[in-house]
């Protein structure tokens, strides 16, 4: 399908990526459905979830890409950290080759991520880019007072074991 705004800058002698930076582009980020992730760890007081350990492999997160974190809080988050790289695992950085291998995470900005929802049970975040390169990590925050009052069970494991397991 061709784009009016493709038609209109093309007549004004711009280029088309002039047109997909302007949302004229076959990119589809809406209409998937939710991978739920029921991995990653809670710690014992139940007061940080992560999605996956700092060390460990990040999620892939291509474009319109949802997940829904079962994070085992028992409370709703005060706050939520999203992570994203090009790399699925941190690399080491050295001196020799840090341009090669850079220790590229860097916390979410924009629509990268959008929280979709936020509650006492999961958080969803969806890959509002056209991206198909991303990974993602996610934590979440809550507060003690919060998670004691609540009491009862958490969904994520406090195992210590993260990465593709936990999906759904």
């Amino acid at each position: 399908m061709r784009c009016i705004w493709t038609v209109l800058l093309t007549s004004l002698g711009l280029t088309s990526s002039t047109a997909a930076s302007l949302g004229c582009s076959d990119c589809s980020v809406y209409g998937q459905d939710p991978v739920v992730y029921e991995g990653g760890t809670t710690n014992a007081s139940r007061t940080i979830y992560q999605s996956s350990a700092v060390e460990a492999p990040l999620l892939h997160f291509p474009q319109g890409r949802v997940y829904e974190f079962h994070h085992g809080l028992g409370a709703a988050p005060v706050t939520v950290d999203i992570f994203v790289s090009f790399c699925e695992q941190l690399q080491s950085c050295d001196k020799t080759s840090d341009k090669k291998n850079p220790n590229n995470v860097a916390l979410s900005a924009g629509n990268q991520s959008l929280i979709e929802a936020w509650d006492d049970e999961v958080v969803v975040i969806r890959n509002d880019t056209c991206e198909n390169n991303f990974y993602v990590r996610v934590v979440a925050l809550a507060d003690p007072d919060a998670v004691e009052a609540a009491g009862g069970q958490g969904g994520a494991s406090a195992d210590g074991q993260g990465g593709a397991d936990g999906l759904r």
